[in-house]
Formats: structure tokens, sequence, C-alpha cells
């Protein structure tokens, strides 16, 4: 004789309460069996940037010294040309959803420490408020840099 709850478990009679029912479909759920598409990439860095914050970055015709820092860190991290003046780095924002696509696929783990380096460099002298103050566009690309950062660090130490 089975006990079957409302939602089709069938059990044995023996283990009628519901805690006993509903184990093994909780235990499936933490270990990620019942919902497989809410994995997340534990190499990816979450964040928040938008193509709105990329056109209107571009948009820019004199950002603060706290925008080109940052920017330049953010180019310098998707291992691109460093810019030397604003122009060149409105230019290499020329396709913000491919930016974004590369955000998206950026593996910390393939950063290599000199190149942190140079980034945290550009960035020492900043903080998100005062980039924030500057631009709030930018301020999402501030710390899309620095969740790279902390997370090749992590990374590299655990190796």
């Amino acid at each position: 004789f089975f006990f079957q709850a409302e939602d089709g478990i069938r059990d044995s009679v023996a283990s009628r309460g519901l805690g006993d029912v509903y184990k093994r479909q909780i235990n499936a759920e933490y270990m990620g069996i019942l919902d497989m598409e809410k994995k997340v990439d534990p190499m990816s860095i979450p964040h928040e940037c938008t193509l709105g914050d990329l056109t209107a970055i571009k948009s820019l015709s004199k950002p603060s010294a706290a925008v080109f820092s940052t920017m330049q860190a953010f180019f310098l991290l998707m291992r691109r040309k460093v810019a030397k003046d604003w122009a060149e780095i409105k230019a290499s924002i020329n396709l913000p959803s491919a930016i974004l696509d590369q955000m998206n696929t950026l593996d910390p783990a393939t950063l290599p420490p000199e190149l942190i380096g140079k980034i945290k460099a550009l960035l020492a002298p900043l903080s998100y408020d005062k980039v924030k103050s500057a631009s709030s566009d930018a301020a999402s690309i501030f710390n899309f840099c620095m969740s790279a950062i902390k997370a090749a660090e992590i990374i590299t130490k655990t190796k």
C-alpha cells in the first residue's frame, strides 16, 4: 500500500510524515537536479553595465580624470590597447554590444598578475563614489573592473 502526496510523489505508508514524503524532492533541489537552468557559471563576473552606460560614456566630450582612468583600466582589462586620450576611448566603444558580450565571457582565471597590477594602479586613486560623482555610467564599469580584480586574486590564491 502506498501513500501518494498531492504532487504525485508516492511512498510507502511507513513514511507517512510529510517531511519524509518530500525529503527526496528537497535533497534533489539542493543538488541542482530539479532546477538545472538556475546554475550560474562560477567564473562569470556579475555586472550591471548596459548598452546605455557605454553609449552615455561614449557621448561625453570632456570626461573627468576619474572617468578617463576607469575607462583606461577597463580596456586594459578587456585586453585592448591602452588609450592615450579620450578620442581613442570613444573609438574603442564603437560596438557596445560586442563589449558587453566580452564582459559576459571574461574569465578572471586568465588574467595574468602583471595585468592585474597595472589595472589596480590605474584604479588605486579612485573610489566608487568618486567615479559615480563624475558619471554613474562609468561607476558600473568601475565596479566591473574591481569585481574582476577580486575574482582573479581569489582564483590566484586558491591555485
